[in-house]
Formats: structure tokens, C-alpha cells, sequence
């Protein structure tokens, strides 16, 4: 089935993970190349007492499902849409938690795709969505550390949430996403130029998002302080939920069309 374009979506419980195979035929040569497009890969962490969040056992089989399908090929793109732990964490895991796969070495990756945000100097060159950033930063720690203290005053979902957005945690993770081929890794947006920042030949590859400035990524922000007393942890914690719920309502995912013999994804 040369010609056919393929979908597999990886269950992984609270998380992303998903196979595109599609049939690239070379204008010039008349041949068909069968290409794959990988997307993140990654669960949300279990937290602890709640009963809630993902399975790490379930990378396992997904990844040497992926590594058989691509037969000793280099992946032809990566995409990873942005930076929690229920889309990015999967491929590291591999890497460091599972070496009978022998990960590293069968693992190639020809080109990818992460979010523009994710560049190593995207902050630098972003003030006002840095600045957002640090405001986000600085909420997120102080909560997380009152309610290590007092975790009654969490609301419900609170605690996954803040263990899928943990910097600490998330970074390791995009540090080797941005390895998998330095050399070949573009950082998109829409309206960012895509010539050369992959193979395809006769499928059509657009970003229709997101804008290349995040700043409103991260919606608004509140003092703590003026919220209330610290002691009155629960209008803190309903205050950083809405700001999660509004930050990833909005997102930083790269949003892309694929288009190939009259098929659309």
C-alpha cells in the first residue's frame, strides 16, 4: 500500500504521540518515497496520592512500534507543538530509561519542527514575552512551593497540572529535542520560511500558527499578594489554575496543514 497515507495515534494516555506515513512522489523522477512526520511523543506525569495522570510503562511499546515502523530509517520530521511533559517527555525517556530499545542509535531524525519559543535565544530576542515568561515562572514557583507545604489547598487538577508545566523537568526534555539533528532544526511560526526545512517533495507542509510573539501565550497576570493573605492558599491555587487554563487555551502549538493528493490534515 505505497500510496497510502497513514495516521497512527498512540495511546498514551494523557498525552501525544502520532505516526503520519505518507506516499512523497519526486516530480522530477516520478518515484515514491513513503515519508513520516513524528509529533511529540509524551504523557503527563502521575502525581503522587492523587491517583491522577499518565503511565511512563506505556512508552515502551509506542516507541518500539515507531522505531519498526521506520525499518532502520531516518525519520524524515519531527514536530514537537510545545513544551509540557504530556507532549515532549516520551523521546527522552526512551533515551534514558529504556536501553534495551538501544534508543540513540536507531533513533535518526533527518529534520524537525519545535515550536518557535523553544529556540535557545527566543527570550532574548522577545522582551515583552520574556518578561511574561519570568511573571509566569515566578508565580508558578511560589505556589508550587506553598502547596508542597499545604496540599489541601490545592483544587482539583491543580497538582497535574503544575507536574505537566515543571520547568525543571520540561527543559531536560526539550535540551535533547533540540539535538535530535541541531543541524536541521527550525524553529516555526506562522509565516516562517519552510523551504529547505524538509523533504517533501509533492505533499505541501504549511504553519498556519502560532504568531512568532507569545507574549499573549501567557494571558493576564495578577499579583499574589493582592489576591489575599497567604494562608488563604485556595484563591491562590483557583488564580494560577485559570492562568494555566487561559495559557494553554491560547498555546504556542504550531498548527500544521499537510496537503497531499487531495487529502488534508
Amino acid at each position: 500500500m505505497a500510496d497510502t497515507l497513514t495516521v497512527r495515534m498512540y495511546n498514551v494516555r494523557f498525552g501525544d504521540a502520532i505516526l503520519v506515513t505518507i506516499p512523497d512522489r519526486d516530480p522530477g523522477s516520478g518515484v515514491t518515497t513513503k515519508r513520516r512526520i513524528l509529533i511529540d511523543v509524551g504523557n503527563a506525569p502521575r502525581v503522587a496520592g492523587t491517583g491522577e495522570g499518565g503511565d511512563d510503562s506505556v512508552f515502551e511499546p509506542v516507541i518500539a512500534d515507531i522505531l519498526d515502523e521506520l525499518d532502520g530509517k531516518p525519520l524524515d520530521l519531527y514536530v514537537m507543538t510545545h513544551e509540557h511533559l504530556d507532549h515532549v517527555q516520551g523521546l527522552f525517556y526512551a533515551k534514558t530509561k529504556l536501553p534495551a530499545l538501544n534508543f540513540e542509535d536507531r533513533f535518526k531524525v533527518s529534520h524537525a519542527w519545535l515550536t518557535a519559543s523553544a529556540h535557545p535565544d527566543y527570550y532574548d530576542q522577545h522582551p515583552e514575552a520574556k518578561k511574561q515568561k519570568l511573571a509566569f515562572d515566578a508565580m508558578y514557583a511560589r505556589l508550587s512551593a506553598f502547596l508542597t507545604l499545604n496540599p489541601a489547598a490545592a483544587t482539583h487538577g491543580l497538582m497535574e497540572i503544575l507536574a505537566n508545566n515543571d520547568p525543571t523537568k520540561t527543559g531536560p526534555c526539550v535540551e535533547f529535542l533540540r539535538n535530535l539533528n541541531a543541524a536541521k532544526t527550525a524553529y516555526v511560526h506562522r509565516g516562517a520560511p519552510l523551504a529547505g526545512t524538509h523533504p517533501f517533495k509533492e505533499a505541501k507542509l504549511s504553519v498556519w500558527a502560532p504568531e512568532e510573539d507569545t507574549s499573549d501565550y501567557y494571558g493576564p497576570f495578577q499579583n499574589l499578594d493582592a489576591v489575599g493573605h497567604p494562608e488563604d492558599g485556595r484563591k491562590w491555587a483557583s488564580l494560577f489554575h485559570q492562568v494555566l487554563l487561559d495559557r494553554n487555551s491560547v498555546g504556542v502549538s504550531p498548527v500544521v496543514a499537510l496537503n497531499c493528493r487531495a487529502k488534508a490534515l
